[in-house]
């Protein structure tokens, strides 16, 4: 029997798609499986579907199940915390010989069942979060532990030849020197800015990419590329109208922000694509 728990789904995920992925041997007999629900810990539900794979099918199949998601989904949003939700696979064999047929786990790991579901969130989580502890600020021996494992990280990649691996190590975007031209220059305007994640501690769940062109804003702020907002406080400044108030100078600021797909390993253990809002900046201003 293979347990598929369904309690790592967010509430705020709406499931548009689901798919069931299983192995089977190239057998001499038909062999039909058992899918069911589970509604708590200690309950099992009816029989929800039974799939029935015929003698001359084999390798990889794929079933459509986002209906039984969906009832699944409609408990999760009534339910405890404490309350377990999921679906069984079950295969129904009846004679030795068709039990052998079966792929054992133990044995073959790499043929383990799998969900596929895709879903739109409309609250997209902070996956990093997660991963950093949160007294991180406050301890200071741990954020000096963690800084300096940093420091040396980054001594390390700069003794590499940075852009090669980087552009042949990234799948999700296949040449990060195509993206957005970006252009040197003194004043506010857009400056090539590489993350690494194996620097910030993440290599051993963030899967792909490996790093990424993030980009950042830097220089200097000309009245041309100020907004009307950040116009009219420069001339009070210069003016020296309003005393009373201490108006900040206009800063270079990210103005428009792009989204980066990220395949990882979450915190417990599932594998999800995820693609994260304003991950990159595209264009830069001085507000």
């Amino acid at each position: 029997m293979y347990v598929f728990d369904l309690n790592t789904i967010r509430r705020t995920e709406s499931i548009y798609a689901v798919s069931l992925h299983f192995y089977k041997r190239r057998t001499r007999w038909p062999i039909a499986y058992s899918l069911n629900e589970i509604y708590s810990s200690h309950r099992l539900s009816s029989l929800s579907a039974q799939i029935q794979l015929e003698s001359d099918s084999y390798g990889w199949q794929s079933f459509p199940i986002g209906d039984i998601i969906q009832r699944q989904l409609s408990y999760l949003t009534t339910a405890q915390k404490s309350e377990y939700f999921g679906i069984t696979l079950k295969p129904t064999v009846t004679t030795p010989t068709q039990r052998r047929n079966i792929v054992e786990l133990e044995k073959f790991s790499v043929y383990t069942p799998f969900l596929i579901i895709h879903s739109n969130d409309s609250k997209p989580p902070n996956i990093f979060e997660e991963f950093i502890p949160k007294n991180l600020e406050q301890d200071v021996k741990s954020y000096e532990q963690f800084e300096k494992e940093v420091n040396q990280r980054i001594r390390s990649r700069r003794s590499r030849e940075n852009k090669q691996s980087l552009t042949d190590s990234n799948i999700f975007l296949s040449n990060w020197n195509e993206t957005i031209p970006i252009i040197e220059s003194d004043t506010c305007s857009l400056k090539p800015f590489v993350i690494d994640f194996s620097d910030l501690g993440f290599a051993s769940w963030m899967i792909e990419p490996k790093n990424f062109m993030a980009n950042l804003c830097s220089g200097s702020c000309q009245t041309k590329l100020m907004t009307n907002h950040a116009l009219l406080q420069h001339f009070l400044q210069r003016l020296g109208i309003r005393n009373d108030l201490d108006l900040p100078k206009a800063s270079c600021v990210p103005d428009r922000y792009s989204s980066l797909s990220v395949f990882y390993k979450s915190s417990d253990y599932n594998y999800l694509i995820r693609r994260l809002p304003n991950m990159i900046v595209d264009a830069c201003l001085c507000r």
